[in-house]
């Protein structure tokens, strides 16, 4: 588990603290909460505090197999690097600080591949745009987006994450890009990666064996055979 503290906190004028009481109150709850449970807490003054869905990657605390659940609905950022992440409720991650898991109907899935070589002038997000002006804000509803082909495959790790972020402006529950060597050049020496494998994934179980510390191979097997995109 990675806590820090984003909203809540001044981009400017840390040193004078927080002045909305309400956001103080909550981010000092944060404090304590998390080093009384030995949660990893990035707080205000943490030269690697964020938005999390930034410091997560960069981080190397989001990796491939993954599943990821968090109170910010734009978790589907981590979906750039093959893991399952989505948003949910502030009742729904105090089930998973207590249970490590949450009732949910298992989403469809929706393949949206963007061929060709972008124009000059023209970036993720407006993919992203451009994907919601033909299906609209609900077209995705209860799908899970994966993004493929040359152009998402051209795409920096950033861009990508781009991408996935605003898939839930289509209403998706998440969006996903397949692993490829993009992704592991990003991933390489991040400082809060697993060191160490985690054995044969069981073909049967699609097993997120990322989340112990997965080796370099098994993140380049899924994508063609694991059916996890």
């Amino acid at each position: 588990m990675l806590a820090t503290a984003d909203h809540n906190v001044p981009t400017t004028a840390r040193n004078q603290g927080i002045a909305d009481p309400v956001s103080r109150a909550q981010v000092e709850a944060l404090d304590r909460n998390c080093a009384d449970s030995g949660i990893v807490n990035f707080g205000m003054d943490d030269p690697r505090q964020g938005i999390l869905h930034v410091v997560g990657p960069e981080r190397g605390a989001t990796l491939p197999g993954m599943t990821i659940a968090c109170g910010d609905s734009h978790t589907s950022t981590h979906g750039a690097f093959a893991a399952f992440a989505f948003g949910i409720g502030t009742s729904e991650v105090e089930q998973v600080l207590a249970a490590q898991c949450l009732w949910m109907k298992k989403p469809k899935s929706m393949l949206v591949r963007v061929e060709g070589e972008l124009p000059r002038g023209v970036a993720a997000k407006d993919i992203a745009l451009a994907l919601i002006g033909r299906i609209g804000t609900a077209g995705a509803n209860g799908h899970v987006i994966e993004f493929a082909g040359s152009t998402i495959r051209a795409l920096s790790m950033e861009a990508r994450m781009t991408v996935c972020n605003m898939a839930i402006e289509a209403g998706a529950r998440t969006g996903m890009v397949a692993v490829d060597e993009t992704t592991l050049a990003y991933l390489d020496g991040r400082s809060q990666r697993r060191k160490g494998g985690c054995g044969t994934p069981p073909l049967n179980t699609g097993a997120r064996c990322a989340a112990a510390g997965a080796s370099r191979a098994w993140w380049n097997w899924m994508p063609p055979r694991s059916g996890l995109m």
